[in-house]
């Protein structure tokens, strides 16, 4: 069973932060994300400290200000087992969608990561998203070339779940260049 757990700045937890951070480094590592947003951390624990550092700063904006500050924290869990911490925000320009802009994954209970694929993994997403946010779908920044575009855009059975399109690349201050894929549940 999945379920997902809104996460404040209250009740962000440090343990299963780590965890999830240790489960992906090496795909981090590996091109998933652009450590120069962060400053180029050096060591491992240098990038951790910094990734948490980047969402506890966005969690205590919008504690700060939650009337224009709509960051969200989700913690999913399988069967109890933290297997994935999103964070990301609703665009005032574009509140239909919430944009995805981190997310770290671990393995399940019995240590696979199968549930990327699951159908009641994603219909457990699409439900909270809309009964919660109120939106109609999602967004996932990412980086144009890399493991994690060629991911969402190859999901199996996605045309079936999903209208996506795909946004123009943008080069963005520190020379990565980013897309924008957008789900709009069926």
């Amino acid at each position: 069973m999945y379920t997902m757990e809104e996460i404040t700045l209250e009740t962000f937890g440090n343990s299963e932060f780590d965890y999830l951070f240790s489960c992906s480094l090496p795909y981090l590592d590996q091109g998933t994300f652009s450590w120069s947003f962060l400053n180029n951390p050096a060591t491992d624990d240098e990038k951790k400290e910094a990734l948490r550092g980047r969402f506890q700063t966005d969690l205590e904006r919008a504690n700060k200000y939650p009337e224009v500050c709509r960051t969200k924290c989700v913690l999913c869990k399988k069967d109890g087992v933290a297997i994935q911490l999103f964070l990301g925000a609703i665009n005032s320009r574009d509140d239909d969608y919430v944009t995805w802009l981190i997310a770290l994954y671990g393995p399940d209970g019995n240590g696979s990561k199968s549930w990327l694929y699951d159908l009641d993994y994603i219909q457990a997403c699409k439900n909270h998203f809309v009964n919660t946010y109120g939106v109609k779908g999602y967004k996932i920044s990412c980086m144009n070339s890399g493991s994690l575009k060629d991911y969402h855009l190859n999901k199996p059975n996605a045309d079936d779940l999903y209208n996506i399109s795909i946004g123009e690349v943008d080069t963005i201050d520190v020379g990565v260049e980013l897309v924008t894929i957008s789900y709009t549940y069926k």
